[in-house]
């Protein structure tokens, strides 16, 4: 997953983002590392096309953090899989929410970020990582937009919400027969 890194950012060998042995120290200590990978027939089989990390931070039950996440080939939907896959992996260890930064001057991330997952902006961090000299940032200033994104969607927390006040849960959709069946 390094070399997937070092490749979506521009890095040179030995610049990777994320070196290998840092994806599997996390992985081991509880972190999560999420592949995505092209499938196909022929010597070049399965590749990966995309990778998320994401950590717990304090409090543990509140926030999990997403560390990287990289697409191969943005627009595929890689990288919306593999945010509901850290979605996922923090709601069944009892996250509410994740956070992460991303470079809000990319429109691209912003309208994933912000339109497509819904996550909400919570601050702007002036050169969050200082100089960065991959092939991306080549030495700019590094400003980004910190996010939250809410472990479940509102539509979910009203209806646990009207089940703990001992109602059911109001039906989201209906099915009517056709007209002629005897349903």
């Amino acid at each position: 997953m390094a070399e997937l890194f070092a490749s979506v950012w521009g890095s040179g060998p030995g610049q990777e983002p994320m070196a290998a042995d840092l994806l599997r120290a996390l992985a081991h200590s509880g972190g999560a590392v999420h592949v995505a990978y092209h499938v196909a027939d022929g010597p070049d089989r399965t590749r990966p096309v995309g990778a998320a990390v994401a950590v717990f931070g304090p409090p543990r039950s509140h926030a999990a953090y997403s560390l990287i996440a990289a697409a191969a080939e943005p627009g595929g939907g890689v990288g919306y899989a593999l945010k509901q896959a850290q979605r996922a992996w923090a709601l069944r260890r009892g996250a509410t929410s994740l956070t992460w930064t991303f470079d809000p001057l990319i429109g691209r991330n912003a309208r994933f970020n912000l339109v497509k997952l819904g996550a909400i902006a919570t601050e702007y961090v002036v050169d969050f990582y200082g100089p960065l000299a991959d092939g991306t940032n080549d030495g700019d200033e590094t400003d980004r937009l910190a996010v939250t994104w809410e472990g479940q969607h509102a539509h979910d927390r009203r209806r646990e919400r009207q089940v703990r006040q001992g109602g059911r849960p109001a039906r989201t959709t209906t099915a009517t027969p056709r007209s002629g069946s005897s349903a």
